[in-house]
């Protein structure tokens, strides 16, 4: 296994083999080198484990037998690359967690790096991300076509309780090209301190694997708040990132589409549960209620009669002990007021 060096990128595959040769590409024509990378394979069928030896034989591997998730998938990552690295150091070592359908910038690993290490205060950074789509040729071959459309600056939280990717469907004019503190950055790509890892961990839980996936970076954005530990974003990090849905929705078009059942719809809303008991006080959604009442009881009136919501309220419900718990255990490590907390929620 390769010595863990400055960096450790950590990404989980799961069936992602047609990204897999773009992600490596973009990563050999970075402008540093300092980085090892690990893959965790969530039980691919679709021949990245294979693809992986043959032509990143550096690659370090780790296979599941079953998709155990996204967030337990990337907490074995985690693990790995803390282990690898003395704890004297972990100030100055990074772990970048990264989707495997992104490109990087050739400096866009440089300029994360950089940046923190010229602010020994934030915990955390993360890019500017712009949206890119494959183009399939007849043959059967892809390129990736980049756009200045962005996908996102960093998560907004909403006083209705909501995240949105801030910019998410402008063109990128350079609007949002000042490095500012926001809420959080998106897993997609989101470096991380490795000394602020212990702190954030429930046990050795760096993201919460009762979660699954979705809604799993709103979750530790909200923990890192709470914490008073710094994100920014770093504009001069630009990497492009394959949506999976082209068209941006507002208003109550965005609503009526996230009620659209699909695989993770029950993920989504028992999760969106599970972020307001963990996290939230009673005072703030006191103060808040009307935006929350009007959003989430809205969601909650169009949802009634879909059966999903109804399996997510039962999941929500069957853990609310263990979620309780782990809200205590956030409470007794807040340091931060309630003040400075609402000054996230726009």
């Amino acid at each position: 296994m390769e010595e863990a060096k400055k960096v450790c990128i950590n990404i989980v595959v799961w069936n992602s083999m047609a990204y897999l040769p773009a992600f490596f590409a973009s990563l050999g024509e970075q402008t540093v080198q300092d980085y090892s990378v690990t893959v965790v394979d969530n039980a691919s069928t679709d021949g990245a484990a294979s693809w992986l030896l043959h032509e990143h034989p550096e690659v370090a591997t780790l296979r599941n037998f079953r998709n155990q998730g996204l967030c337990r998938a990337h907490n074995q990552g985690i693990q790995l690359a803390l282990t690898r690295w003395p704890e004297e150091v972990w100030p100055y070592r990074y772990v970048l967690i990264a989707d495997p359908d992104i490109e990087f910038a050739p400096g866009a690993l440089a300029a994360l790096v950089s940046f923190m290490d010229a602010n020994p205060k934030v915990m955390a950074c993360g890019p500017k991300m712009l949206r890119a789509h494959a183009i399939i040729a007849e043959d059967g071959s892809r390129e990736s076509e980049h756009f200045s459309t962005i996908d996102s600056t960093g998560i907004q939280f909403c006083r209705s309780r909501r995240a949105f990717h801030r910019g998410a469907g402008e063109e990128d004019r350079g609007q949002y090209d000042e490095e500012i503190e926001v809420f959080g950055i998106s897993r997609s790509c989101l470096l991380v301190r490795a000394s602020a890892i212990l702190h954030l961990k429930f046990h050795d839980e760096f993201f919460d694997e009762d979660m699954f996936q979705c809604l799993e970076d709103v979750d530790l954005a909200w923990r890192m708040q709470r914490y008073g530990m710094p994100v920014c974003l770093v504009p001069a990090a630009i990497i492009w990132h394959h949506s999976h849905d082209g068209q941006t929705y507002r208003g109550l078009s965005a609503l009526f589409h996230r009620h659209t059942p699909s695989p993770a719809h029950t993920f989504m809303a028992r999760n969106q549960m599970w972020l307001l008991i963990k996290n939230d006080t009673v005072s703030d959604l006191l103060l808040h209620a009307p935006w929350v009442i009007a959003v989430q009881g809205s969601e909650f009136l169009i949802g009634i009669f879909r059966p999903s919501r109804w399996m997510a309220g039962i999941q929500a419900m069957g853990r609310l002990s263990v979620m309780l718990t782990k809200r205590r255990e956030i409470k007794y490590k807040t340091s931060v007021s309630g003040r400075a907390m609402r000054r996230h929620f726009k």
